[in-house]
């Protein structure tokens, strides 16, 4: 619809309000058509003048946005609409984001399409949950600091230690993912790049220091190993994982290094290097009485104290 205003104002015929009304089949109201050309003016920054004497609307010479009428084929359309579903799970930041996009898309898009927002249930259904972010401040300042990078200062609560710590991170990357946002960035305390839960940054503020990305920083790689490293030095984690999660387990290569065996009950030895701080008690913890850590000893005790917090917590 906006595409089809947008080329009637461009043909420098000065078309008001309720002649491009009419245009339409089943024609609309003159108010709908004078929303749009606000939503063009605002969204599009589209610079549309009325002129009283041809009682009808035109552009700015040269000022003319580059729209154009967008068609899908069933599988984008398909893809746009499960997007707007999952929407309605979505953080809130996450949610006004895309919003603004899809609107946008919507309305270059053509007025008849096969597929609706109503009837995607019928097609498809998604099981994962999408959390919320409780801290939006944290949220939107990470997206400034990446946007204009710069560095933050950040006040972290380290899950293992169970202790909160102050670090200088340059922001390089930020990254949804199984349920929660991570930030990807250097560390001035560590020297090395790391990889911070949102959800344990307790405050941050932009220092203002500038910083680059190093060209050879590859988030994909980084992010596909996620707590693994494979720096020399990195101390090994050795699990033993229960028959029934085994066979699952064996068939994925969770690090180069990895090394397995399986003993004769059908439980499963996995040993690997691990990034301090990785959020592997986490993963472990997610398998419940199906793991056992067997090194090292200080991660062995750091579930321990979980699962007894998790019984205290269930009295």
């Amino acid at each position: 619809r906006l595409y089809r205003i947008d080329q009637a104002i461009r043909s420098g015929e000065y078309p008001n309000c309720t002649t491009l009304a009419k245009q339409f089949d089943p024609p609309l109201s003159a108010r709908t058509i004078a929303r749009d050309i606000e939503t063009l003016k605002k969204q599009f920054q589209a610079e549309i003048f009325y002129d009283p004497k041809r009682n009808g609307y035109y552009y700015a010479a040269g000022r003319e946005p580059l729209l154009q009428e967008l068609t899908f084929t069933d599988g984008e359309l398909l893809a746009l609409l499960l997007i707007q579903r999952l929407l309605s799970r979505a953080d809130q930041p996450t949610k006004n984001i895309f919003t603004r996009a899809l609107n946008k898309i919507k309305m270059l898009a053509p007025d008849q399409t096969i597929l609706s927002a109503e009837n995607i249930g019928d097609l498809l259904s998604v099981d994962f949950k999408i959390s919320e972010t409780e801290n939006l401040n944290v949220y939107h300042t990470l997206l400034e600091a990446l946007r204009r990078k710069v560095s933050v200062q950040v006040k972290y609560f380290e899950p293992q230690t169970k202790e909160l710590v102050f670090c200088e991170i340059d922001p390089y990357h930020l990254r949804y993912n199984k349920s929660d946002w991570y930030a990807a960035g250097f560390c001035h305390e560590t020297q090395k790049i790391r990889i911070l839960a949102a959800a344990n940054i307790k405050h941050l503020k932009i220092s203002g220091a500038k910083f680059r990305v190093p060209e050879n920083f590859n988030a994909e790689e980084l992010f596909s190993r996620a707590w693994f490293s494979d720096r020399k030095g990195t101390p090994a984690v050795k699990l033993r994982f229960a028959p029934r999660v085994s066979q699952w387990l064996g068939e994925k290569i969770w690090h180069p290094e990895q090394k397995t065996s399986v003993l004769p009950n059908g439980s499963l030895v996995l040993e690997l290097p691990v990034e301090e701080n990785s959020g592997i008690l986490d993963w472990i913890l997610s398998f419940g009485g199906k793991v056992e850590v067997l090194e090292p000893r200080e991660l062995r005790e750091a579930v321990q104290q979980e699962a007894l917090a998790i019984l205290k917590n269930t009295h």
